[in-house]
């Protein structure tokens, strides 16, 4: 039985998150007016049961109740606070109010192919020296030029009023870009020519920020500097500073498919293993008058140091409190829960930003310790070692897999794919990646010092070199990622249940829990089973959104077939269609060349047709133009469903229509403006639906 007198701060976070969510995910929005209300109405009740004379504290529970609904309500409220465009003078609602507007920058510009990529502040909107004053951030990319590349955090820019808001996700299962910066308070993007913009001659900036970004750009100057390699110094970047934007995609998918991108993102683990550090170090001042004192009020000082290295960043902020919360806990004569301690520092962190409950960094982080916490001692009790080194690498295995069973339901649910050799990989990756850590934070100490430089640079560049070596063949080993379907919030918490519902039995041996695991697995099978029904009765089309480039696939009851322009997928779009295809449990049974041969061809056990550009889907009639139309005459107009344009083909709107009978014509994503605006036109003179999938999206036709 879980006595919640201990454990205060869970009792509040509990109903605070609640409160949270219910506006973030349910837009629900309770008046202040009501949040204060309450607020009174448990005062006034607490008063009177605590007044002896009245008798009534047998209903203190009420008082109870009234203060978990203010909670409810309170993190109701921040939360409707915490996003700007709710705000009146948030600059969406100025929009049309000028053509130029004020902007502060609120980091350095980060390099990207061909522009500079910058958050930054709306100061104002207007025109001339009429400016609206106003709030909210937006992206700015700026067309790449010197004077671009020079630009710093603080810097005020004078730009062209551009802003556009953030596009959705044009594609089924595409990660919801406008989700996540809506959750970072941003909603518009700007794209700005050299001459749409000036530097104005004033700076407006934060000292605290000056010197966090000064400390991590020295920092990533001495790894570029003395780390040879380009990718094995961005890896150490991304390792010590938590700067991963030079890091190439292929080393990212190389670290998430061993089960250790983790060390890529600078958060717990790495503010874990230099307290560790500082821990061991500073032992001897235990010995000394207030020395425990002294030493966790350096230990405290150093790891927020160490935040300023990073930049600030989220991760690493939580798990500073955390660990400043631990440390504070352990000089106490109070023996103070783990359990309690991080409920304590989740609150305070959501009080101030409670969009981060959204973050998925923020959820992984807090389940890991939980359950490192919670785990770890039981699972370190499984093997009997008195050898030292068996005892590291059992504790290191007992590490890893508490948290990657806490985890394991988000994982799967954000990600949908579980690294079979996590154990393997976190067996070498944490001890190396800890001495990277210590290595590259003595580099970026060090730096001035060259002949000692030169020698961390050398020791960095061998353990990360060999790190990324290591990684890639484990990623290279058969199996070594297991790649799941899809799953719903109501599947991810009935798998989170069924573990927690394990553990319990495993641990207390109460039949009760058996019980439990059994209900949830037949709940489980049931929804999968009619999921995978779902499947099999698919029958669709389905025209994908790819800027210069077009894809049709045809799906029968989970088997497909797919069309591929010539032109050459990058490695994102083709990580995307493979991660489509596995969310959906599609096969991929066979590709058609895009320029379709003259024979007829039958597909998908003989459901699907094609010859020259004609398909026939079950009675589905498709036509995909790609240069020009397969004839140059017809005796009779053919009655087609749809009508696909595709490559900036060579065709006018009134000679499909003069050969085919079609109710749609569908415009792919590698048309030029010029020609969708003339067919567009064309359409709308003859009244003919049209869809662009450049411009709303792909188009998915169930049939």
């Amino acid at each position: 039985m879980i006595e919640w007198k201990s454990f205060p701060f869970v009792r509040f976070l509990i109903p605070f998150i609640i409160g949270i969510l219910a506006y973030v995910f349910g837009h629900l929005h309770i008046s202040f007016i009501v949040l204060v209300l309450n607020y009174v109405l448990c005062i006034f009740l607490h008063l009177i049961y605590k007044n002896k004379k009245v008798r009534a504290y047998r209903n203190g529970w009420i008082t109870g109740l009234g203060f978990q609904v203010c909670l409810f309500l309170s993190g109701n409220e921040i939360a409707f606070l915490s996003i700007d465009q709710n705000r009146p003078e948030h600059y969406t609602h100025f929009y049309d109010k000028g053509n130029a507007a004020i902007v502060r920058l609120l980091e350095p510009p980060i390099e990207k192919n061909k522009s500079f990529k910058v958050t930054a502040e709306v100061l104002s909107i207007g025109q001339g020296s009429y400016q609206h004053s106003t709030c909210g951030k937006a992206i700015l990319y700026l067309q790449k030029d010197t004077a671009a590349s020079k630009l710093y955090y603080g810097n005020i820019l004078l730009i062209k009023n551009a802003f556009q808001a953030i596009p959705p996700p044009k594609n089924p299962d595409e990660f919801d870009y406008k989700k996540f910066l809506y959750f970072n308070n941003i909603y518009a993007s700007a794209y700005l020519k050299k001459d749409n913009w000036k530097l104005l001659p004033i700076n407006q900036s934060n000292p605290l920020f000056d010197l966090t970004f000064w400390l991590r750009d020295k920092s990533i100057e001495a790894f570029q500097k003395y780390i040879p390699d380009t990718q094995d110094a961005a890896v150490t970047e991304a390792l010590v500073v938590g700067y991963r934007d030079k890091m190439s995609f292929d080393i990212m998918q190389s670290y998430a498919a061993a089960g250790v991108i983790h060390v890529l993102a600078v958060s717990g683990l790495h503010v874990a293993l230099l307290f560790s550090l500082l821990n061991r170090m500073l032992f001897i001042l235990e010995k000394k008058r207030y020395g425990k004192q002294v030493k966790s009020l350096i230990i405290i000082i150093l790891i927020w140091t160490f935040a300023l290295l990073t930049g600030l960043s989220g991760s690493v902020v939580r798990a500073a409190m955390m660990f400043t919360f631990f440390t504070i806990g352990k000089n106490s004569n109070r023996t103070i829960s783990t359990l309690n301690m991080l409920a304590c520092s989740a609150f305070i962190i959501l009080m101030f930003k409670p969009l981060l409950i959204t973050d998925v960094g923020f959820q992984l982080s807090y389940i890991a310790v939980l359950g490192i916490s919670e785990l770890f001692p039981h699972i370190n009790r499984w093997l009997y070692r008195t050898n030292k080194t068996v005892d590291f690498i059992w504790k290191t295995i007992a590490v890893s897999l508490a948290a990657q069973i806490a985890t394991l339901p988000l994982t799967v649910f954000y990600f949908s794919q579980f690294p079979a050799y996590f154990l393997f990989a976190n067996l070498l990756v944490i001890p190396l990646s800890a001495l990277v850590l210590y290595t590259g934070i003595a580099l970026a100490v060090f730096q001035i010092i060259q002949p000692l430089a030169k020698i961390l640079g050398s020791l960095t560049y061998g353990m990360v070199h060999f790190l990324n070596y290591y990684i890639g063949n484990i990623r290279e080993l058969p199996f070594s990622v297991l790649y799941l379907s899809s799953s719903t919030i109501w599947q991810s918490l009935l798998f989170a249940t069924f573990i927690l519902l394990l553990i319990r039995l495993l641990i207390t041996r109460e039949k009760l829990y058996l019980f439990g695991i059994t209900i949830t697995i037949c709940i489980l099978f049931i929804i999968s089973a009619y999921n995978l029904l779902h499947i099999k009765n698919e029958k669709s089309i389905t025209v994908y959104s790819f800027v210069g480039k077009s894809c049709l696939e045809f799906n029968n009851g989970g088997n497909a077939v797919a069309m591929k322009s010539d032109s050459l997928f990058n490695e994102q779009e083709q990580f995307y269609l493979r991660h489509h295809w596995q969310l959906s449990n599609t096969t991929i049974t066979d590709f058609i060349p895009s320029d379709s041969a003259s024979d007829e061809t039958a597909f998908l056990q003989g459901t699907l047709w094609n010859r020259d550009q004609f398909f026939q889907f079950y009675n589905y009639r498709l036509l995909k133009i790609n240069k020009k139309l397969p004839f140059n005459s017809s005796s009779y107009r053919m009655k087609l469903n749809a009508v696909i344009i595709s490559g900036n083909a060579d065709v006018s709107v009134n000679e499909i229509t003069s050969w085919f009978d079609t109710p749609l014509i569908i415009y792919n994503g590698d048309n030029s403006t010029y020609r969708l605006n003339k067919w567009m036109k064309e359409c709308n003179g003859l009244h003919i639906d049209t869809y662009n999938v450049a411009s709303k999206g792909a188009l998915k036709i169930s049939l």
